[in-house]
């Protein structure tokens, strides 16, 4: 291991110990915000000079954060693109990925809390979360793609805008599994999303989402 590698490493432990201290302060009330370094630090079990070897700011220690938790989901996404590769309308299968998502959101709830407090006044963590975004999108693009390829979606299906709306759909199902601490609401809410979702692929709904050029095409034929 390199020098560098060996920081690294070193960085992320450290910025996992700070996750697990700022968790304990949300705990009893504690918001990140109003939080000072050297508090975060003392629940963290290390100095506040520790903290400044490897961080700026705890705005740069949530973008760590934000990074780590947006490859989490992403690894998720990629291990359902490979162990459903023929599950494009099936029930199970997104309901199973809307709820590796949501363990994945449970586990990273510090995080995410953050990123809300943060986001609206750092310019670089929304530049980050915006990419992280679009990495979703291009990953559920290029899943369409591999669907298309072997007849499970309607070649008609715009993967493009379909990556932005089942995105968008997910986003939104994890969002209001997140806001109902109810474990059975939470069972129903991701089975109505998976059932959403498993519909949106189905054939009986591409004509909404059809190119362009094959609703040119329809157009003329009907001429």
């Amino acid at each position: 291991m390199t020098l560098s590698e060996s920081r690294t490493a070193r960085r992320l432990a450290h910025a996992e110990r700070l996750r697990r201290g700022a968790a304990d302060l949300a705990a009893s009330g504690e918001r990140l915000h109003h939080v000072s370094v050297e508090r975060l630090a003392t629940a963290s079990g290390m100095s506040r000079a520790t903290f400044y070897i490897y961080f700026d700011d705890k705005a740069e220690l949530v973008r760590v954060w934000a990074t780590t938790l947006a490859d989490d989901l992403l690894g998720v996404l990629e291990r359902f693109a490979t162990s459903h590769a023929a599950d494009a309308a099936s029930h199970a299968a997104w309901q199973q990925l809307l709820a590796d998502l949501h363990a994945v959101l449970v586990a990273h709830a510090t995080t995410v809390a953050a990123v809300r407090e943060i986001e609206p006044r750092d310019t670089q963590l929304r530049r980050l979360v915006a990419t992280a975004e679009a990495r979703v999108r291009e990953h559920l693009r290029v899943l369409l793609l591999a669907w298309q390829a072997t007849g499970d979606v309607d070649d008609r299906l715009r993967p493009e805008a379909a990556s932005g709306w089942l995105s968008a759909l997910i986003l939104r199902t994890l969002e209001r599994t997140a806001a109902d601490g109810d474990e059975r609401a939470t069972e129903r809410l991701l089975a109505v999303g998976a059932q959403a979702l498993a519909a949106a692929l189905s054939r009986s709904v591409v004509d909404d989402v059809r190119r362009p050029d094959d609703a040119g095409r329809r157009a003329s034929g009907d001429q």
